[in-house]
């Protein structure tokens, strides 16, 4: 759940970075922040199945800069709320919540008094309903611009007390009504009306009509498509920043580091890919230390699997000074994954032998060759050796594990089918 935790946080980041570009608020918005704490009439409405999609925010100030606009968490996963959230996502997979949330409705939108990290979990796993305890506030007179469409609403909810429709016009849901030979004079029957527009697809709202299709239903091409990663590694490539080369961005489903770069170009790639990004420590990158790069996820000696693949980090290079992220022969061998396989490796350095250079600073490291003889991983992606560090001597020969070995400093676009290299994993 780790994993899951940090990506959550991941696209948190970056929605609060996109906020404060935009010159918005980057944190979750707020009842008391929108609305004052003028007095208002309360009535309760009891338990309801409500739309995540439509719970705007929290209710009090207090728990805002705990989330990001989208609800998704902004702390640090070693805090307790991390831990919380990351246990909340357990009970929900593996038990389902059990305890409805509570939350005020105004306008039509909801705001959570009680359960904010459980509607940050269900938003994160795109549960379209979450029960929840309801409480209605009516506005003020002359608050609201659209009024008339929300007493509309209300005048809905009484014959038909659901949540499903959100419409901008006045008139819609009367509109509906005689869609479905109804009135808003007469209970109706939820359940009916329900099944009645799923099997006729008359009247439905806009949000109900962008339902994702089945997986049967996509084309062959795209259920296929092949995995886009981004390789990075040492330089920072500045046609990435200012446009000759923007489009490698476009699409991606991973981005790899590998070592050696500014925590800012780290940002920048995992902002404008908007994908998550693995990354590890290369031997000039102390300063991740104090500053790491914000929505990475650092996979350094730690087994992290993504769409059924599974990825190992092995940062650092051969001791030669006193500085970081340096470790003598014996010391990386200890860094062994104990149990398990790999399908990519990532190490900063390459395996003695394979694209390495003889002065220290640069000598790959032998074990690496235990590793890959070992765990048989599909590929193994390295940086340190600059290409214009070496003469141009041809291919590397295959390794004897059947993995290949790339070099990616600076910016390389792989393509890699997830299915073929799950099913060339050897039988340990």
């Amino acid at each position: 759940m780790k994993y899951s935790y940090q990506e959550a946080r991941r696209l948190g980041l970056l929605a609060s970075r996109q906020a404060k570009w935009r010159r918005k608020d980057p944190y979750l918005p707020s009842f008391e922040q929108r609305f004052g704490n003028a007095k208002r009439k309360e009535v309760p409405v009891g338990l309801m199945e409500v739309p995540v999609s439509m719970i705007e925010g929290t209710f009090s100030n207090a728990r805002r800069e705990s989330f990001a606009p989208n609800f998704m968490p902004l702390l640090d996963e070693n805090t307790e709320f991390g831990s919380k959230w990351a246990r909340l996502l357990t009970v929900q997979e593996e038990e389902g919540f059990t305890d409805p949330i509570i939350v005020y409705e105004f306008n039509h939108r909801f705001y959570v008094a009680e359960g904010n990290k459980r509607t940050s979990v269900m938003k994160y796993q795109k549960v379209p309903v979450i029960p929840a305890e309801v409480v209605r506030i009516l506005p003020n007179r002359g608050e609201m611009a659209e009024r008339h469409l929300y007493e509309e609403f209300l005048e809905f909810f009484k014959v038909a007390p659901i949540y499903d429709f959100d419409f901008s016009h006045i008139g819609d849901y009367r509109t509906l009504a005689r869609v479905l030979g109804k009135d808003l004079y007469h209970k109706w029957s939820v359940d009916e009306v329900r099944d009645h527009l799923w099997s006729r697809g008359a009247g439905v709202p806009e949000s109900l009509q962008d339902e994702a299709p089945d997986e049967a239903d996509r084309p062959p091409d795209e259920i296929s498509k092949k995995m886009r990663v981004l390789a990075v590694a040492d330089k920072e490539d500045m046609h990435l920043w200012n446009g000759g080369r923007r489009q490698l961005l476009q699409d991606l489903d991973l981005i790899l580091s590998c070592g050696d770069l500014d925590p800012d170009y780290l940002q920048y790639l995992v902002t404008v890919g908007n994908c998550p990004l693995f990354y590890i420590r290369g031997n000039h990158d102390g300063v991740y230390e104090e500053r790491p790069p914000e929505g990475c996820i650092c996979i350094e000696d730690r087994l992290e699997t993504f769409r059924g693949l599974r990825f190992y980090g092995l940062g650092g290079c051969r001791r030669y000074s006193r500085g970081s992220n340096q470790y003598y022969e014996e010391e990386s061998a200890e860094r062994k994954l104990r149990g398990g396989g790999v399908d990519v490796l990532l190490t900063h350095v390459p395996p003695r032998g394979y694209g390495d250079l003889p002065d220290l600073p640069h000598r790959g490291f032998n074990c690496f060759h235990l590793f890959l003889d070992e765990w048989h991983p599909a590929y193994q992606l390295h940086g340190h050796i600059h290409p214009e560090y070496r003469r141009d001597e041809g291919p590397l020969p295959q390794h004897s594990s059947g993995t290949r070995i790339l070099n990616v400093c600076g910016a390389h676009l792989l393509e890699w089918d997830e299915a073929e290299i799950i099913a060339s994993r050897p039988v340990l």
